[in-house]
Formats: C-alpha cells, structure tokens, sequence
C-alpha cells in the first residue's frame, strides 16, 4: 500500500509539474501574442537564450581545468566578435533587403484523356506536364535510393535489420514508377502512357482474384515486417542477386527459384487458379501445396 500511495504521489506530482510548465509555456506565448512579436523575432530570442545557457554550462565545465579553461577563452575570442558582426551588421542590412523565397508553382494543364483528338496544342501541353512528372518522381526515386543507400552504408552488416522500411519505400516507389513509366521505350510519350494504363486498369478489373491475393501478400508483408521479418526479395521474386538470403537446397544450388528455397510463390498469373481453390475449399478438399525440397528423392 505503501507503495501504491507513493507512486500514485509521484504520478500527481510529476502530472502537476507537467500542467504547471504547459500553463507556463501558453501564458509565455499569449504574452508573446499580445506584445506583437513575430515568430521570427521568437526564433531568434529563443536563439540568443540557448547560446547564453551554453556558454555558461561550458564556463561551469571548464572550470579547475588548464586545458579546458585555455579552450573556453579561445572559443569566446573566436565566438564574440562573430556574433557582435552578425547582430549588430549582417541582420540588420538584411532584415529590409532580404528577398523571401517561395517555392516555385506551375499550374496544372489538362490531361491527355481531356484533350480531343485534333487538339494538337492540348496534346503538347499534355506531353510537357507528362515529361515534367516524369523528372520529379524520377528526383523522387533517387532520394529514396540514396536514403537507402546511405543507411546500408552506415549500418553494413545490420543493414536489412536496421533500413528494411527504407529498402522496402525504394522497392515500392521503384515498382510503382517501372508501373507508369516502364516498358515504352525511350520514345514513350504522354499517348502511350495513357493507354498502357487503361489496359492495365481494364486488366485489374477483369482479374479481381489475382489483385486480392497481391493485396493479401503485400498486407502479410507489413505484418511480417512489423514483426522484425524483412524479406528482401518480395519485390522481386526471382531476382538471383538476392539467392544469399535464402535457405539454398543442396539438390538445387544453382536454381534461384522462389519455390525452391521455401519461400512463398508470388501470386498466380492464373484467373481460374482462385476459383478453383475457392471451390475445393467449401468441399474440403484442398490441401496445401507441399515444399519440393522436403520430399526431394
């Protein structure tokens, strides 16, 4: 009981000293509000605050010590005359002459499937606003990339542990772009995108049981990756670069195949695959494919 009243003490208590510094910190910035100070002005007050605290931590550190104490006043020579010419020169010029920066903005233009077909200028502007989405999702993948390579770098030996959720944004922004832009050539233009994608949706609609299955595997694959168990290979199933991170069976050393190293299959290609599962699973007579390499001969 004792205990139980003595935590219970320190929750208030702790619960207390949190509302107190909240109050404090909203009464701070209602005053702030009220005097008219800008959030710029705030940044920099705030700014001009933690470099006093740090100079006086670091005079308190260096304090009994020669070499530290040597240190802390060549630090000051050095920070004083700096911070003097920044407040009292550089800020002030700049505070009427500093030219603020907006992120540039291009209106869209309609789509190709807006334009009509003897409307060659829309057709043209289509193209551009195609060939400039293109640029940007390709910057886009090469942030992923260089995100993951940086991380597999740094990590090295813990790398598919430590950036699996990197490797695996690049994996699926990687399909995605290869899904927009792959597979047309180098003269693929804004015409052929859109009936690559028409095709692919008329695809998807006609195949609802190969898309459920691909949703139930990607969702297995962010369970498992929630659990610690990345696969590197989900992406690309019979990529050979990834045969090291599979169980290889001794019978097959040189076959890279997903079905043979116990890994799960990609989903079936198949319409008809589903539905017959489907049905010989109400009448009890489906049974689970079972692993070649354990009943090898």
């Amino acid at each position: 009981l004792y205990c139980c009243a003595l935590t219970d003490h320190c929750n208030q208590s702790y619960l207390k000293k949190k509302l107190r510094e909240e109050s404090v910190l909203r009464s701070s910035e209602s005053e702030n509000m009220a005097s008219g100070e800008t959030l710029a002005e705030r940044y920099k007050r705030e700014d001009k605050e933690i470099s006093k605290a740090f100079w006086e931590v670091l005079d308190i550190n260096s304090r009994g010590t020669i070499l530290l104490r040597f240190k802390y006043y060549v630090w000051r020579m050095l920070d004083i005359p700096a911070t003097w010419m920044k407040e009292n020169v550089v800020d002030p010029l700049q505070k009427d002459r500093k030219i603020p920066y907006y992120h540039q903005r291009f209106n869209r233009v309609r789509t190709i499937d807006e334009c009509a077909v003897d409307d060659m200028v829309c057709y043209e502007e289509a193209q551009m606003q195609f060939h400039l989405d293109k640029m940007v999702d390709g910057y886009i993948l090469d942030i992923l990339r260089n995100r993951m390579q940086r991380c597999r770098e740094y990590y090295m030996n813990n790398a598919e542990y430590k950036c699996a959720k990197c490797i695996d944004d690049f994996e699926q922004a990687e399909l995605n772009y290869y899904i927009k832009y792959g597979d047309m050539g180098y003269y693929g233009d804004v015409l052929t995108a859109y009936t690559k994608q028409k095709h692919r949706m008329i695809w998807e609609r006609r195949h609802p049981e190969i898309m459920a299955a691909r949703a139930e595997a990607r969702e297995e694959h962010k369970r498992q990756m929630e659990l610690g168990n990345y696969d590197p290979s989900f992406w690309k199933r019979k990529d050979p670069r990834l045969y090291k991170d599979y169980l290889i069976s001794i019978f097959t050393p040189y076959n890279y195949s997903s079905f043979l190293r116990f890994k799960r299959d990609e989903p079936s290609q198949d319409p008809k695959f589903y539905k017959e599962r489907e049905e010989a699973r109400q009448k009890g007579e489906y049974k689970e494919p079972a692993n070649p390499n354990l009943i090898w001969p």
